[in-house]
């Protein structure tokens, strides 16, 4: 018999602490927090984004999104400025500290990774990044990640 310790959710949200304690570490010397990097990678990438923009990519809500922004502002690694085509818009940049950080997250995120799998080998950690992939595009799907069965039915 399966108890609640052995449900995906608690086994999930166990394997998450442990991936979150292992990218506090990798972070830890730049002086940013996991999610930090997540958005200044994002802006990084993508280039000048609106709160709203940032907070759908890095799956986060409003305000959640401006204290992490706030704090990212006070560090020094984000402008936040009027949109020139939409002053009600505010437009997030990257200072230069903040792109110099940036160049160093993915080599940072592998070292987190890695130490996140370290007991896993190399075929079955992309078949996990797979299998989580597929979890988290069905979560974001239209409707709303009916559960369906591999036929693609509804269950």
């Amino acid at each position: 018999m399966r108890g609640p310790t052995s449900r995906v959710g608690h086994l999930l949200r166990r394997a998450y602490q442990f991936a979150l304690e292992n990218s506090g570490r990798a972070f830890d010397d730049l002086g940013i927090t996991p999610r930090q990097a997540g958005a200044l990678w994002e802006i990084h990438v993508l280039g000048p984004l609106s709160q709203r923009e940032l907070g759908e990519r890095i799956g986060m809500d409003a305000p959640n999104v401006h204290a992490l922004i706030s704090r990212l502002e006070r560090k020094g690694l984000v402008e936040v400025a009027t949109d020139p085509r939409d002053p009600r818009r505010k437009q997030l940049t990257l200072t230069t500290a903040a792109r110099d950080i940036a160049d160093q997250l993915p080599e940072r995120a592998r070292q987190a990774e890695d130490s996140t799998l370290l007991a896993l080998p190399a075929k079955d950690r992309a078949e996990l990044i797979a299998l989580l992939e597929r979890v988290v595009a069905d979560g974001a799907a239209p409707d709303g990640g009916v559960a369906k069965n591999a036929d693609n039915e509804a269950v």
